[in-house]
């Protein structure tokens, strides 16, 4: 995932990691101060309902100041989770949206 963020041009703080799905420390978030934060849907929430949580969580870590710039994208699974030949198709929806989040 990590190439994929760098070809649809963004910037991947945890790009070091070893790790296919990393838990990435309060402390690396908060010193790279992200505008965007990617992640997948929560099972049974609805896309709305998972960012509302997110956030939530962001804010009792961060506080609400931190956060309030940050949106959270939600990304859908059927391409980022199990990809395989269909890749490209994420690598074009994440190139789209940073065109779209540049737009903002």
């Amino acid at each position: 995932i990590g190439e994929l963020l760098k070809m649809g041009g963004f910037v991947n703080i945890v790009q070091n990691t070893l790790s296919e799905y990393p838990i990435v420390p309060a402390e690396i978030i908060a010193s790279n101060k992200p505008d965007i934060i990617f992640t997948g849907s929560i099972s049974g929430l609805t896309k709305e309902q998972s960012q509302n949580y997110y956030k939530k969580e962001f804010d009792l870590i961060f506080g609400d100041i931190f956060t309030q710039n940050i949106e959270f994208i939600i990304l859908p699974k059927d391409i980022f989770v199990r990809a395989g030949p269909r890749i490209i198709e994420a690598a074009e929806y994440l190139t789209k949206l940073n065109t779209d989040t540049n737009k903002k």
